[in-house]
């Protein structure tokens, strides 16, 4: 079949295929399976459909942290639009772009890098699509609006560097309307 040049899989598209899904693993070594749409190898049993003009936003199903940590739960959700409530980073660096939150989830950067963060960092959600790589389900975030509500840890006084912090006034007595 032909695709046409306009935008495939945009945000916001209604996308029709038609085909068949399989668990496979090519090599033999992985202790899991990747899950694909096969659209191409039979094109008469196969199509795919960008209807336009878009039908509106996708919204996204809300799920735990709990949930996505736990691969016998996840696997359900894998490739659907999901979002997590009140997260918080853990570790910043789980390697390759990713960082986790609550429960160890991850948080890769293969469509959208937020950019660094610090553990204790706090987000009210973070959208993305539930993908599965390296034996790990991980959110996908689109762009940034799928961050929202983002507020930086606070950092403890000890954690101020010499030439950190600057003081700017000092009240030697200030009385008793500064209390």
């Amino acid at each position: 079949f032909e695709l046409s040049e306009q935008c495939l899989g945009c945000l916001g598209d209604t996308v029709d295929i038609t085909g068949w899904i399989e668990e496979f693993d090519s090599t033999g070594l992985w202790s899991d399976t990747v899950t694909e749409i096969n659209i191409g190898d039979h094109p008469a049993d196969s199509s795919f459909t960008v209807t336009l003009p878009p039908f509106g936003p996708i919204t996204p199903l809300p799920v735990t942290t709990g949930l996505l940590a736990n691969p016998s739960l996840a696997e359900a959700y894998e490739g659907v639009l999901v979002q997590v409530t009140g997260v918080a980073a853990v570790d910043p660096d789980v390697g390759f772009g990713e960082w986790s939150i609550t429960d160890g989830v991850h948080i890769d950067n293969k469509m959208f890098d937020f950019g660094p963060v610090t553990p204790g960092d706090t987000f009210s959600t973070i959208v993305g699509v539930l993908d599965y790589t390296f034996d790990d389900f991980k959110l996908q975030p689109r762009d940034a609006a799928d961050f929202s509500g983002y507020a930086p840890a606070v950092q403890p006084i000890e954690a101020v560097a010499p030439g950190d912090l600057i003081i700017t006034e000092f009240m030697a007595d200030p009385g008793l309307s500064c209390a």
